[in-house]
């Protein structure tokens, strides 16, 4: 995809600020492009698809060393969100087959989503709403997805054009990447890229979220549940009084006349559940319900 809309200005992001807590072992995609030279059709050796933004790879130097299957991965669960929240995007958006066939024609883990119209309310708004979760890559990703459909409509053109810009970017000149496409679709199904394609379909269609938690939302997460602690000692010791002490002394922590441990000053504060993060990364919009909701200061901050 070339450069043909604004480029995305900085916006003072900060490592840590969408770094993830763990990156999933997850297993190394390949994909076969189009040769028509070839009796299969497609090329003889697999592409690894893991170069990103301005053809940097992806793994170790960016995107903090994340794999380019994760990449993808946040890229796909972003876009499902964004489906889910009625952006308006392409109908190649809900085509794993299509999405199969970009990334095996961009070779890239990022789909070629260089750039987004920054002048488009829309795809900022959609930036800013994915950003927080999935981090900066996959917001730009949806970004160009909603910024790109629009000049598709608005000119009359294949979303494919719109993608890939409307002039020449030194590979192809306007209307060459569109009239290449079909070879991709092709190639997206056949038998030999269906890991590749069961995989964008996992991703773009699941039910549960498999995304890890940005460190910011962990790190909020874990101060309610340590805030939650407190409250529950402070409770506790409001309430230990001389009959309490004494109740405690004679009979523990037995069944009824015992001591509970929601008034025990020195189990008061294991009595708050921990959240657990393996059933919040499966939620878009983490809440920590037990004992409460998280408040999601971040869900609204704007980073545009």
């Amino acid at each position: 995809m070339s450069s043909r809309t604004k480029t995305l200005p900085d916006i003072g992001l900060q490592p840590e600020d969408y770094d993830f807590q763990r990156h999933d072992p997850l297993a190394k995609l390949t994909g076969y492009r189009p040769d028509a030279k070839q009796k299969s059709g497609l090329a003889t050796l697999p592409s690894n698809l893991d170069y990103g933004y301005n053809g940097r790879q992806t793994s170790p130097t960016s995107d903090h060393g994340a794999p380019p299957a994760d990449i993808i991965r946040r890229n796909l669960e972003a876009l499902r969100y964004a489906r889910s929240k009625g952006y308006e995007l392409p109908k190649e958006a809900s085509d794993p087959k299509f999405l199969t066939a970009l990334l095996l024609k961009e070779d890239r883990s990022d789909f070629g989503a260089g750039s987004f119209d920054t002048n488009n309310e829309d795809a900022i708004n959609a930036f800013n709403a994915i950003g927080p979760r999935f981090g900066a890559t996959p917001a730009r990703f949806v970004a160009a997805m909603v910024s790109n459909h629009a000049t598709a409509q608005k000119n009359n053109i294949p979303f494919t054009t719109a993608w890939n810009g409307t002039g020449s970017n030194g590979f192809e000149n306007k209307g060459e990447y569109t009239d290449k496409f079909g070879a991709f679709i092709n190639a997206a199904q056949h038998p030999a890229n269906k890991p590749l394609y069961d995989f964008v379909d996992q991703h773009l269609n699941g039910e549960e979220y498999t995304t890890p938690l940005p460190l910011p939302m962990v790190n909020q997460i874990n101060d309610v549940y340590k805030q939650r602690q407190k409250e529950a000692e402070a409770k506790a010791a409001e309430t230990y009084g001389p009959m309490t002490e004494l109740r405690h002394k004679v009979f523990g922590h037995l069944p009824i006349l015992g001591v509970p441990a929601e008034m025990d000053l020195d189990r008061a504060a294991g009595t708050v559940t921990p959240p657990d993060f393996n059933e919040l990364t499966k939620q878009v919009e983490p809440q920590y319900k037990r004992g409460g909701a998280i408040e999601r200061t971040t869900h609204d901050r704007k980073i545009l």
